[in-house]
């Protein structure tokens, strides 16, 4: 490696080098997220049993399409009572992926209706569960949960992208498009807003 690549260098602290794998995973910087973490086992061989690590490591995966390794991970970070609701999100998020999507429902049914949890992941775990449903062909649930989820007040990428996905599966493409539009000038790099976009114009021949 380069002398002033950050993945050759040691930590200070575990936290440092959690904090700096999580830049990278901010960036899209997957493999330098993967090596960050990589040197933090050299330093720290006990750290791959810690919560933050597994869900950290998990998070890569999930983002690299590796959902099989995501979901082993998260599994074993949410097993430990101190995990922060993140790890549940993700293994949510990872599940549905997966296409276990019953499975997907009941974590993120318990985030969303968690009246004490964080408003983030309780916003994105609606829109999640709108995509869950949706797969399923519950229309009207799909529309409930994202309603919910509306209802906080939070303006996102991920959420706006959910919706774009629940009136493309009933056909909706005109105001999908609109939705997955608005999606992407909320923040460019939303990769479901991207993706669906352009299943959307394809579909209406918009090539």
């Amino acid at each position: 490696m380069a002398p002033g690549d950050v993945t050759a260098q040691s930590f200070s602290s575990r936290k440092v080098c959690l904090g700096r794998a999580r830049e990278h995973l901010a960036n899209r910087a997957y493999n330098a997220a993967r090596n960050t973490l990589e040197r933090g086992l050299h330093q720290w061989p006990d750290l791959e049993f810690h919560h933050e690590f597994q869900t950290v490591l998990g998070h890569i995966a999930f983002r690299q399409g590796r959902f099989r390794e995501a979901r082993g991970l998260l599994n074993r970070a949410t097993g430990d009572p101190d995990c922060h609701v993140e790890a549940r999100f993700l293994l949510g998020r990872a599940l549905l992926e997966s296409w276990r999507v019953e499975q997907a429902i009941v974590i993120l049914e318990s985030i969303l209706h968690d009246e004490e949890g964080l408003v983030p992941y309780r916003v994105h775990a609606g829109g999640a569960l709108s995509v869950a449903y949706s797969a399923l062909g519950l229309n009207k649930s799909s529309q409930d949960a994202l309603e919910e989820a509306a209802a906080f007040g939070l303006i996102s990428a991920q959420l706006l992208a959910d919706e774009g996905f629940r009136l493309m599966r009933v056909g909706a493409y005109p105001e999908a498009e609109v939705q997955l539009a608005k999606g992407l000038q909320v923040d460019s790099t939303c990769e479901d807003a991207f993706f669906r976009l352009c299943n959307t114009l394809y579909i209406q021949g918009k090539t």
